[in-house]
């Protein structure tokens, strides 16, 4: 099953999807980060014991057809991240965003995904990217401990791959540790998100908060407002 939104497919089940991307290169895929963890990690359990993986073939074609694919962080399935002990919203709000894009990335990571489909985008959206960092540093010490035999498939530390000019993250306007993810990421991987027209969101007001940051560059804030998102998104 699946909703069309202009040039962006909500995917609710992915066997609907694969048809789809065989009609072009406009396509633009937005997954949930509940739906696709909860998939995933479990087909990556199969591909463990060879089986085909269910969302491989998603891959193959979003690369063969330089698509972007958009892993987007939510509350809904919050059980499935051990939320659903919060009270409130503003716990649950807080926590599953950025947990469920770590899940998310921990599990494509260690199962190989950037060495397997190399030219494939992914743009990690709706948690900021100021737990980049910490999680590329995190991952590369899981990959020096165990990466050998447990993460055969990475041919490089992990950090190594989030580099590659692949992988964007978006970035909230007043974010501190910005600079400090533009340093470790990449200025070609940060992109600015109005999050319009959701209720949390500061548009256009978030657009002069970075334009007026005295921490970037005139060259860096040019590419976070625009020229890393169409490098994202396939619109040169």
């Amino acid at each position: 099953m699946f909703f069309i939104s202009r040039i962006v497919i909500f995917v609710v089940n992915i066997g609907s999807i694969l048809y789809l991307l065989k009609i072009g290169n406009a396509i633009i895929i937005k997954i949930t980060c509940i739906t696709i963890i909860i998939n995933i990690i479990t087909h990556f359990f199969r591909w463990m014991r060879r089986i085909a993986g269910d969302y491989f073939p998603l891959y193959e074609e979003a690369q063969r057809l330089d698509t972007m694919l958009a892993i987007h962080g939510g509350t809904q399935g919050i059980h499935t991240m051990g939320a659903d002990q919060f009270q409130k919203f503003i716990e649950v709000h807080t926590y599953c965003f950025p947990a469920g894009l770590m899940l998310q990335m921990t599990s494509m990571m260690f199962s190989g995904i950037p060495e397997l489909f190399p030219d494939l985008r992914l743009g990690w959206m709706e948690a900021g990217c100021g737990w980049v960092p910490y999680w590329m540093q995190r991952m590369d010490e899981e990959y020096e401990m165990r990466g050998e035999v447990e993460a055969p498939v990475l041919k490089r530390p992990p950090s190594e791959y989030l580099r590659d000019g692949r992988w964007y993250f978006h970035t909230e306007s007043d974010e501190r540790m910005l600079p400090q993810a533009i340093s470790e990421v990449g200025e070609g991987q940060i992109t600015y998100a109005s999050d319009f027209p959701h209720w949390d969101s500061s548009y256009p007001d978030n657009i002069d908060a970075i334009l007026t940051r005295d921490d970037l560059s005139t060259e860096v804030k040019r590419k976070v407002l625009g020229e890393n998102a169409r490098a994202l998104y396939g619109l040169r």
